[in-house]
């Protein structure tokens, strides 16, 4: 981690919560007004693109479309980058050639919290990713350079291959915050069948990654452990017992799997010794991150608070799930549910609502979408 990030993410942190004290209710008030239009303004760009891509794809005259993650726009995270393998996995699910681009060389700042080894191996893990979650007859997955890039896109133009948000793409901003405002609308436009395709399953991932599943039958509990970014994503340890406690009692048969990185793993089995806690941890079945999320994926429950991006996997499946977060840029498509194609069983809250962070959603009743008291 350079000393330069240090001090930027020190002096984030610190003039946030200055802010929070030194101004006026009704200023703090106007301010959260002007982000939320901000929000509101970027969910339409999203709903305009996804108009868009439905006008052509209804038309037919769509051969290919070439989907861009650009570090040098987008945060070293992983949740992040997922949302654009599984935009690129919509147009799949219609039977449309994807080309998959990253481009590298170039970074935001975030990324000097890594060193040249940590970025190399993060590039890696993304061509893995994308290349175990698109099908290979449809889709090709390549890291390029900007140059490479901007002539790539100029050769495009009419032939029959689409950019999604060619704009942003060509001027090297920021798409990954309207995906989820963009794949809503396009899911709640398509069949129930091209829905399935898209969403991934405990059997997907089961064929494709290496891990073990616990035995016994057992829910997941995604907590983060980071000193890099993100502080106050965090849990405290007030917080873990109390979610602890929460689950126990919710689920009195099944078995809690941590699912954490190697240092949050560490970190909360210190805490689970410490306190007698009755927990598994997933670095002992995987060693990978796909490999944590078929371990979601094949539980009967994922809870997160706040934490990392692990919780995309609920999002993107059928998994019971509840997921306490700050969803950034995405306008939810309903109350307690953050996307189009989400269930009742599916339930996403604000994790600034202090009174609403802790597990509700009981052992479920499989004929019935409803929770049952345990």
């Amino acid at each position: 981690m350079t000393l330069t990030y240090m001090i930027h993410t020190s002096i984030s942190h610190t003039l946030k919560r200055l802010l929070k004290i030194i101004l006026p209710l009704w200023l703090q008030v106007t301010i959260r007004k002007k982000l939320w239009s901000k929000i509101y303004n970027e969910g339409r760009d999203g709903e305009r693109e996804s108009k868009r891509i439905l006008k052509y794809l209804r038309k037919g005259n769509v051969k290919k479309v070439v989907i861009v993650y650009d570090n040098f726009s987008s945060p070293p995270t992983f949740g992040d980058y997922f949302l654009l393998v599984m935009f690129a996995r919509y147009f799949i699910a219609r039977g449309v050639a994807v080309s998959f681009l990253i481009v590298d060389g170039e970074y935001r700042l975030d990324w000097s919290a890594l060193n040249e080894d940590e970025t190399k191996n993060l590039v890696a893990r993304y061509v893995q990713t994308a290349n175990l979650l698109l099908d290979p007859s449809l889709a090709t997955v390549e890291v390029i350079t900007s140059l490479k890039l901007q002539a790539r896109i100029r050769g495009h133009i009419d032939q029959g291959v689409d950019v999604p948000f060619r704009e942003e793409v060509i001027n090297r901003t920021q798409i990954y915050r309207h995906m989820f405002n963009t794949l809503s609308p396009l899911c709640f436009e398509s069949s129930q069948r091209c829905v399935d395709r898209f969403l991934l399953s405990f059997d997907e991932l089961e064929r494709k990654v290496v891990f073990k599943k616990p035995e016994q039958p057992y829910i997941t509990w995604h907590v983060r452990h980071s000193e890099k970014w993100g502080l106050e994503r965090n849990n405290s340890n007030e917080e873990f017992l109390q979610i602890y406690d929460r689950l126990k009692a919710l689920y009195p048969h099944h078995a809690i799997v941590i699912v954490s990185d190697e240092v949050g793993c560490f970190r909360f089995k210190e805490l689970a010794s410490q306190y007698d806690l009755n927990l598994l941890f997933s670095k002992d079945y995987s060693n990978s991150l796909l490999g944590d999320g078929g371990l979601i994926l094949g539980s009967d429950y994922l809870f997160v608070l706040r934490s990392g991006g692990m919780g995309v996997f609920a999002l993107f499946s059928r998994l019971p799930s509840e997921l306490i977060i700050e969803p950034g840029a995405v306008v939810p498509w309903r109350h307690e549910r953050l996307t189009s194609w989400a269930t009742d069983n599916q339930i996403f809250r604000y994790s600034n609502r202090k009174k609403e962070i802790w597990p509700t959603l009981g052992v479920m009743d499989k004929s019935n979408s409803a929770p049952r008291k345990p």
